[in-house]
Formats: structure tokens, C-alpha cells, sequence
């Protein structure tokens, strides 16, 4: 069984301060539901370096050619107040398949 440490980074001309993701990864069982391995993070600032937060995977105990599907969904802040926004989303889905 394993933990994964999870995260990526966005190449965008856009300052990170105003892009929101929302980031989850799954698989799909034989009855085609999803079985998360990371329940969607909510909606998460972008930091400075353009980086996601570093996110914990449950435990994975699955066979080494499972496949995962990264999904992560890109959002642009809209307003002027720092708690207070509303999103827009840019990117409906970015999904990456791969083994574990």
C-alpha cells in the first residue's frame, strides 16, 4: 500500500494570483463508476510559482499497471476583493491517464 504525494505546475502568461484549481484522481471500476484515490481538492489557489498545493493520495493498493486519471479543472478569479470572488471557469477538464 501507498501514499502519493500529488501536484503539478501551470505554464500560463496569467499572474497565478488570479487562477483557482480544483484537482481529483481516480480510476474507473468495471461498472464504470470512479474509485478516488483524491477527492476533489475544492477549489485551491494557484501559488506564486505557479504550482498546485501538494496533495496526499488515500492508500493505493492496486496492481502496478492500474490506470489513474488526474483531472484537474482551472478556474479565473473575477473581482477585486481577496476573500470574496467569483470564478470563471477556463479549462473545463485537463485529464492525464497514467500508471501507477
Amino acid at each position: 500500500m501507498t501514499i502519493y504525494n500529488i501536484s503539478t505546475y501551470i505554464k500560463t502568461k496569467t499572474d497565478p494570483k488570479y487562477i483557482v484549481y480544483e484537482m481529483e484522481l481516480y480510476k474507473i471500476d468495471d461498472k464504470g463508476n470512479k474509485v478516488y484515490a483524491l477527492k476533489s481538492t475544492g477549489k485551491q489557489n494557484l501559488q506564486a510559482d505557479k504550482r498546485t498545493s501538494v496533495h496526499s493520495s488515500l492508500d493505493i493498493s492496486d496492481p502496478e499497471n492500474t490506470s489513474y486519471i488526474l483531472e484537474l479543472n482551472l478556474f479565473h478569479k473575477i473581482g477585486g476583493m481577496s476573500t470574496l470572488f467569483s470564478t470563471k471557469k477556463i479549462r473545463s477538464s485537463i485529464s492525464f491517464v497514467f500508471n501507477r
